[in-house]
């Protein structure tokens, strides 16, 4: 290999991407049609998001050296950070038809199929990675995680296990391990994995977001959601679709039933308003707890900057909310109540297009301003003169619309991630 692609290479494995960097640049002064180092280079560049500057060199790194391996993988890598997942695995594919028994393309095709959620073709992957190299710690994480989805929490557990008396200092491993005993409903032996992860790689943004889900779901409310959450997690879109639609259709025959038969009604109440605020929660747990996580001394430096964004925004409504509400009890005022109504059910569709990314998050995005667009109509038609029967039309509208934004947004989120 050349001296200057050697040291290179022993940078980034010390993950001094900056020394890296210059070295890699200097080198391409001098040879500007290599290959190699153009692909190297789009690893540093990757590791400092500018993801479009890596692309380009990617690109290039594969079209000078289209028989190097390593071009298509390093190739892969920056694609799927950029979404990209259809193409990065096909460059994954070109990587493993040059070299058929690379466990990392497996480890990496592995990874976008737990990003669809398809995880029997990810513990395939990862398992055939794991026949070249029984130890290699890409693919043993990534078979972990699949098992885990699958329910085989215990044949995931020991897979882990295997793997830390191996190597106790995987920062990878333990956060993987943190998760599940998240799945196993153990939120305090998680934490101790998750802060071995980030004492071990302080950058592990896997062990850092279980952080914030371990400190939420000590309180009994959220660990009830948390495992709800991640059960769901586990399903397939279609079957996520059965359920949802299946608990609207038996709340709507709970209130049938309740309106046919009153002396129902009183047994019956329970289980609808219980329906109801479970619904509310699957949308506004995560953020309202966030907000309080805020005043957590561990919390608040584990939150992310979009999530601290997440929960102020989603605070704001709902203090705004409650604020109108409290003005509404005191003084009886009909625009205090309609503004608990509107700021209360903004919550809905901002928490799920803030859950979202690429081009779900641009369709709930455009859905929530149309929301916005309702309740401003709502409040134009009350302006003296006032039209009642077209606001309580509008109110009618913007009720629906956030019912409907909330139902469709994990659908969305699962549909076009990627993309």
């Amino acid at each position: 290999m050349d001296p200057r692609l050697s040291r290179a290479a022993l940078l980034l494995e010390q993950s001094r991407y900056d020394l890296a960097e210059s070295e890699l640049r200097l080198a391409l002064a001098e040879d500007p049609d290599n290959g190699r180092l153009h692909s190297f280079l789009a690893v540093c560049l990757a590791e400092r998001k500018e993801l479009e500057q890596a692309q380009t060199e990617a690109d290039r790194g594969v079209a000078l050296e289209p028989d190097f391996p390593g071009a298509h993988f390093m190739r892969a890598q920056i694609l799927r950070r950029r979404k990209r997942l259809d193409e990065a695995m096909e460059a994954a594919g070109e990587c493993l038809r040059l070299d058929p028994e690379q466990p990392s393309p497996r480890a990496l095709r592995a990874a976008i199929h737990l990003e669809r959620q398809r995880w029997k073709e990810a513990l395939e992957e990862a398992e055939i990675g794991l026949t070249f190299d029984a130890e290699d710690p890409d693919c043993g994480n990534m078979r972990a995680i699949a098992l885990t989805q699958l329910g085989r929490r215990a044949e995931a557990a020991a897979s882990l296990g295997a793997a830390l008396e191996r190597d106790p200092e995987n920062d990878v491993t333990h956060a993987n391990r943190g998760w599940g005993l998240l799945h196993e409903g153990d939120p305090r032996k998680a934490m101790e994995h998750f802060r071995e992860a980030l004492r071990l790689d302080p950058t592990n943004a896997w062990a850092r977001a279980g952080i914030v889900e371990a400190l939420k779901a000590r309180n009994p409310v959220y660990g009830l959601m948390l495992r709800f959450f991640l059960w769901m997690g586990r399903l397939s879109g279609r079957a996520q679709w059965g359920i949802m639609i299946g608990g609207y259709l038996a709340y709507r025959g709970l209130i049938a039933a309740a309106e046919r038969s009153p002396a129902a009604k009183p047994w019956l109440m329970p289980l609808i308003i219980g329906y109801m605020v479970f619904a509310a929660l699957t949308w506004v747990a995560s953020p309202v707890f966030n907000l309080a996580l805020r005043l957590h001394p561990l919390g608040k430096h584990a939150l992310t900057a979009a999530q601290r964004r997440e929960s102020t925004w989603i605070g704001g409504l709902l203090g705004t909310a409650l604020a109108a509400l409290g003005v509404w009890l005191w003084t009886d005022s009909d625009y205090a109540l309609l503004l608990t109504f509107h700021a209360g059910l903004m919550v809905i569709p901002l928490a799920s297009t803030l859950k979202c990314e690429g081009r779900a998050r641009r369709l709930l995005g455009w859905a929530t301003l149309g929301l916005l667009g309702l309740a401003a109509t709502t409040w134009a038609f009350l302006v003296p003169p006032a039209d009642v029967d077209q606001a309580l039309r509008f109110m009618g509208y913007f009720a629906w619309g956030v019912l409907a934004t909330g139902i469709a947004a994990p659908i969305l989120a699962a549909s076009l991630r990627g993309r």
